[in-house]
Parts: structure tokens; C-alpha cells; sequence
């Protein structure tokens, strides 16, 4: 089954493609690199880091009719010997436009003629925001999609996530069966560093940074792949 991976968040600002490098990261070290496609016509980060490293398609989400190269690639990777995954970074605030493709496309039928499936990724903070941002996306995507919740530790330890861990939302999602990902914190001074030279994390290894920075971004990589290998089937 060839799985049609969206990274979500809605709010601008939770970490979304953080989390969307470390996990094409984590894929293409295992060799299972995806369609790849950056929806983020603003700050396009995936086409900045990976496109050197491998494909990355760019998408306006805002165009109607965009999504339909997505549903068809989802198509042919289902036909392919090996199946081959789609991956869809959203940009922020993408809720409206990602609805009518939804909607136009009749997406839940679309993907299960072809016997495809979804997994969001959802980032999150700690806000209500963030929160209902999320049951408005479980709304749209619970007749197609596995959902991952993403803690961003940046906003603190999962244990402060308070707010969410309260709301019916929670309850919602633990009886719909999905999962909850840590996506941990990595030390401003690093991240800026890799950043300024726009690496892919897993190229940091082969550069010119200094010794510790190789070394706080290979713990952090590590501590990332411990979370993802918890999902790796929906990846």
C-alpha cells in the first residue's frame, strides 16, 4: 500500500518543517526516499535543503487543481513494483485550500479506488490554537488518515502539553488510534549554523562545522529516529 504522507500544522511557526527535513532525513538514510513535494511557495525549507540531495517537486497548495499532480503521483507509486510513498510539506494556514481539494477531489474515494491510504503528521504547540487546529484537521482527513501528533519539545516537555492532553480532541484522537511523537529540542546555536549554510541534516557529517556541532546535530538526529521508527509503517 503506498501511503500519501501530509506534514500539517496549520499555525505558522510550530516546528512543521523541522519536522518535515528530520523525517525525509530519516528516509533517505533508509533508502526510501519519496515523491517529495514542498507546498510552502513562501519558505519553501524542503526545496532549500533536499532538492541537492534528491527531487523535490514545488507546489503553490493556493492553486486550484494543484493537489492533483499529488493524487496522481500517489496513483503511480501505487502501480510501481516497489510501492513509492508521496510526501507533501503544507505551508501554514493551509486549511482552506487543502479543504477544497478534499472536497473536489473526493479524496477519501479517490484514495481507497487505488486501496491508498494517508498519514498526517500534525505539529503542534501548546496553544488552544494549536489544538483546535487539530480537531478541525482530524474533521477533514478521519476517513483516510492515520494520525501522528507531534509534541514539539521545543515548547516544552511533552508533560507540559497540558491543554491538549485535556481537550476532547485528545480523547478523539486516542480512540481513533493514533500515535504521539516527540520532536525534540535542538540548541538554537546549532540549528542557526546548519541553517546558515542550508544543509540537509544528514550532510552536516561531511562539512566544515566544528566537532560539536556535528555532535549535537547526530545526538539530536538520533533521538529523532528513536520517535520516528515508532511509525515507521505510516512513513
Amino acid at each position: 500500500m503506498s501511503r500519501l504522507v501530509l506534514v500539517h500544522g496549520d499555525k505558522g511557526g510550530v516546528g512543521k518543517s523541522t519536522l518535515a527535513r528530520a523525517a525525509l532525513d530519516y528516509l533517505y538514510r533508509k533508502s526510501r526516499v519519496p515523491v517529495v513535494y514542498d507546498a510552502d511557495n513562501r519558505n519553501g525549507q524542503i526545496h532549500r535543503f533536499y532538492n541537492s540531495v534528491f527531487p523535490v517537486h514545488q507546489i503553490d497548495i493556493n492553486v486550484r487543481g494543484a493537489f492533483d499532480e499529488v493524487l496522481d503521483s500517489v496513483a503511480e507509486g501505487q502501480k510501481a513494483t516497489s510501492k513509492v510513498n508521496v510526501f507533501v510539506d503544507l505551508p501554514a494556514q493551509a486549511g482552506n485550500s487543502v479543504d477544497m481539494a478534499l472536497s473536489e477531489l473526493k479524496l477519501v474515494d479517490a484514495l481507497d479506488s487505488i486501496r491508498a491510504r494517508a498519514t498526517l503528521l500534525f505539529v503542534m504547540g501548546r496553544t488552544t490554537d494549536s489544538v483546535n487546529a487539530l480537531q478541525v484537521a482530524f474533521d477533514l482527513f478521519k476517513g483516510i488518515a492515520d494520525f501522528v501528533v507531534v509534541k514539539n519539545e521545543f515548547f516544552g516537555e511533552a508533560s507540559r502539553y497540558t491543554l491538549y492532553e485535556a481537550s476532547t480532541t485528545h480523547q478523539t484522537l486516542l480512540k481513533s488510534g493514533a500515535k504521539t511523537l516527540l520532536m525534540p529540542s535542538m540548541w538554537g546555536d546549532t540549528y542557526d549554523a546548519v541553517d546558515k549554510l542550508h544543509l540537509p541534516f544528514c550532510k552536516v557529517a561531511e562539512s566544515d562545522l566544528p566537532l560539536s556541532t556535528k555532535a549535537r546535530v547526530s545526538a539530536w538526529l538520533s533521538k529523532c529516529d528513536t520517535q520516528f521508527a515508532a511509525v515507521d509503517a505510516w512513513l
